[in-house]
């Protein structure tokens, strides 16, 4: 990635939790150490590298005070992008005749704080793009207007993260190209801009940022 720009510096790393105990009982073979020592390893290599992650909540035994560990570790804004799911107790796996299973209240309630803290940094990050201009590869219609087009620029990967919508596009001539575009307002993990003119990239190999991640 350091080496060769055709690489997008996007890393999915998913750790499920950040609780000790709670990783030895997932049977993963790691620790917060190691998982704090690999981003530092990271950042400090690749300074642009984009990290998501996936955490679960509601894992068969979750104390409130390993959830309070994995929430402190999300408002500490470690991670670029986080997916959350809650526990889902399914009869293959060796977790299902686990004690301590969690109710759904609980799980749901927990989804929530953690998706909460993670929406509060997204917008404290994505703040650094207001104003700014960024290529952007347009992808299509926005799906609820025609009156919108849609793109990505290469910290976003398709499907899983937020989208750059365009609500003025009249310099656009075709898409599936790359084009500059000028931030102008933040909505939530979105971001919204103007479409400015065609990137002097665009068809070159690592001008997409399609991410082909």
């Amino acid at each position: 990635m350091k080496s060769d720009p055709r690489i997008c510096p996007y890393l999915d790393m998913p750790i499920q939790h950040i609780s000790d105990r709670l990783l030895r009982r997932m049977y993963r073979k790691t620790s917060k150490k190691d998982i704090l020592q690999t981003i530092e390893h990271l950042r400090k290599a690749l300074p642009e590298v984009v990290i998501r992650t996936s955490l679960m909540v509601g894992f068969p035994g979750e104390t409130k005070e390993e959830f309070a560990e994995v929430l402190r570790f999300v408002e500490e804004g470690y991670f670029d992008h986080i997916d959350v799911f809650t526990y889902s107790r399914e009869k293959s796996s060796s977790s299902y005749s686990f004690e301590g299973q969690l109710s759904e209240e609980i799980k749901q309630e927990r989804y929530k704080r953690l998706m909460q803290a993670q929406l509060a940094n997204l917008r404290k990050k994505n703040q650094r793009f207001a104003g700014k201009t960024l290529f952007v590869l347009l992808e299509g219609y926005h799906p609820e207007s025609s009156y919108l087009l849609r793109g990505r620029y290469p910290e976003q990967a398709p499907e899983v993260d937020g989208v750059v919508i365009l609500n003025d596009f009249e310099v656009v001539e075709s898409l599936h190209t790359v084009y500059k575009v000028q931030i102008t307002s933040i909505s939530d993990y979105d971001l919204i801009g103007t479409a400015t003119c065609k990137s002097p990239l665009s068809g070159s190999p690592d001008s997409t940022g399609s991410g082909k991640r």
